[in-house]
Order: C-alpha cells, then structure tokens, then sequence
C-alpha cells in the first residue's frame, strides 16, 4: 500500500464528470448495512473485474488485520442540507496509535480515486470519528510488473501467427 498525497497530483486537476464532493459535512453516521435504496444493476465486465479484485484484496485484509479492518463500509451524511451516502472500500482502525486508513481499491489507478478518498470520503470519515484520531488514504492498485506487460506486447507484435 502507497500512502496518498493530499496535494492534488498532476492527473487529477479537474474533479471526474459528475462527481460531487463531501462539502461541509455537518453530520455523519456509519450504517450497519447498504441503505434500502442500493440495487444491483448490470455493469461491464470491467467493472466486474476491478468488483472481484476489491474483494481479494478486501478478504486479504480482513485475514491480516481482522476486526481492525472494515470492509465496505456505508455512511449516511448532512451536507448543504441534504441526505448523501457514500461507501469506503476499506477502513483500516488503530485504536493503539490512534490511526485511521481509508482505502480505496482500484484495479488501475484512476484520477477518481484521489477525488473520492480527499474530497468525499474523508470528510465523513472525519465526520463520524472527530479531531481525536490521525487519518490517511491509500489507493491499493493491482499491480503487474512491466516485464510482464512489456513481454506480452512483444510477444503479440512479433508473433509469427499475427
């Protein structure tokens, strides 16, 4: 895992198309489930993808760090006087060293990524936790080591059956 700058990075200057940022949140709660209003509809096989690599990684962090880890975490909040939710991928808990992780699973890195940890989630998450607890994010991205992509390249370019 990378710990994220909070400055913005180069790539991410303007926020996604539709996106909506946290705001002033003036009060937030964790839920014990998805909201009622949460449906299932049908999406890519991109998105299933990048939906099967979120649950490795959530199982794995679940096995190393066991009750400290929150897995797909829901939150209801006060922003601008309206009802939003927002769902973390993963809360990481050290009551010990006082340290709150947000994690965001991503099969690629995305400029939305940076957008959702800073500008949404955290500020429920710091909503919901208050001043007591020291907060990071981390984008957990697959990760495939550039021989490996660099030899699949070559092998197609130079394949004698292409």
């Amino acid at each position: 895992m990378v710990e994220l700058s909070t400055h913005l990075p180069l790539n991410c200057a303007q926020a996604p198309r539709g996106f909506k940022p946290a705001g002033t949140v003036t009060q937030a709660r964790m839920l014990e489930g998805p909201p009622p209003f949460t449906y299932r509809d049908r999406r890519t096989p991109a998105q299933m993808r990048g939906i099967r690599y979120e649950e490795r990684v959530n199982d794995a962090m679940l096995l190393k760090y066991g009750d400290g880890y929150l897995k797909s975490q829901w939150f209801q909040f006060f922003s601008s006087g309206t009802v939003r939710w927002c769902q973390t991928d993963g809360l990481l808990l050290d009551p010990w060293t006082g340290q709150i992780i947000i994690v965001e699973v991503k099969y690629s890195h995305v400029a939305d990524a940076w957008w959702q940890l800073f500008k949404l989630y955290l500020p429920v998450v710091q909503a919901v936790f208050g001043p007591g607890w020291n907060y990071s994010c981390c984008e957990v991205v697959k990760w495939r080591s550039e021989e490996r992509r660099v030899g699949k390249e070559c092998r197609s370019r130079w394949s004698p059956y292409h």
